[in-house]
């Protein structure tokens, strides 16, 4: 009898149709499809390799590596640079802050740096800056204070700018960044004026603002204004939770700047100053 009659045979005795054995392939058979898909592997490897060395031998395609490598050690670079230069930022809004309580002058983070600290949990990679409003300061006192009161790391002075007269406010820098410290004060109305010079971020509703709030962050506590949400949304308006390189928000003086066009132009390439 043969194995199918003797397969049939023994379904139609168990009563049941039951399935025929699988046949498994056999060692040899498994080892000639392992083979094959080896050798399939290095044929498109050594395909790949002999593309490669060809488009390298193709000025064009020199070009395109050395600017692929340039571009790559530029941006690892830039990159590495941003996380230094945050750390003396944290370090600077720290100890500034501490200074600031220690003197009672009223303060909150605002601007980009309490877009960057509420939004992000942490400074905004490429800001070079980090920035405070003071309520009504008195320029010269406050700046006499913060340099008995800071460490001496830190240099200090008060910026007047050339076309603003009527403006100023307080930069204090430490390595590779600094801090601005623009004044607040009350314009009467139920608002604040933050005199930094620039348009529509100016003026903003007093309840948004007073009293100030407190946030914890990286085991520090930190003034903020006391609606900052709000706040933002006046700052850099309803898509402010949303990151986009150099964002100014309203303050279309600052994002209209040569330099704040030159920076977005590179953030399209991936490089982010």
């Amino acid at each position: 009898m043969s194995s199918k009659q003797q397969g049939l045979a023994a379904r139609l005795w168990l009563g049941r149709d039951a399935e025929p054995p699988i046949e498994q392939p056999s060692s040899g058979s498994q080892g000639t499809a392992a083979k094959r898909g080896k050798e399939k592997a290095r044929q498109k490897a050594g395909a790949l390799r002999e593309r490669a060395a060809a488009a390298v031998a193709h000025p064009a395609g020199r070009a395109a590596l050395i600017g692929a490598g340039v571009w790559l050690a530029a941006r690892g670079t830039v990159e590495a640079f941003h996380r230094v230069r945050r750390s003396y930022l944290r370090q600077l809004l720290f100890d500034l802050t501490a200074a600031l309580e220690e003197l009672g002058q009223e303060h909150w983070v605002d601007f980009g740096c309490l877009l960057g600290i509420h939004r992000d949990g942490d400074l905004i990679a490429h800001d070079n800056d980090i920035d405070l409003a003071v309520l009504n300061p008195e320029w010269h006192k406050l700046l006499a204070g913060l340099q008995r009161t800071l460490p001496s790391k830190y240099s200090l002075r008060v910026v007047t700018p050339n076309d603003q007269p009527q403006s100023a406010w307080l930069r204090v820098y430490c390595p590779l960044g600094m801090a601005d410290l623009f004044g607040a004060y009350d314009a009467g109305h139920d608002e604040i004026y933050v005199d930094c010079g620039h348009g529509d971020t100016m003026h903003i509703d007093r309840h948004l603002i007073l009293p100030a709030g407190r946030m914890e962050w990286r085991g520090r506590t930190l003034r903020t204004p006391a609606n900052k949400e709000g706040t933002l949304a006046v700052r850099y308006g309803p898509t402010w939770r949303t990151p986009a390189y150099m964002e100014k928000g309203a303050d279309t003086v600052e994002g209209n700047k040569l330099h704040s066009r030159m920076f977005r132009a590179l953030g399209v390439l991936g490089i982010r100053i």
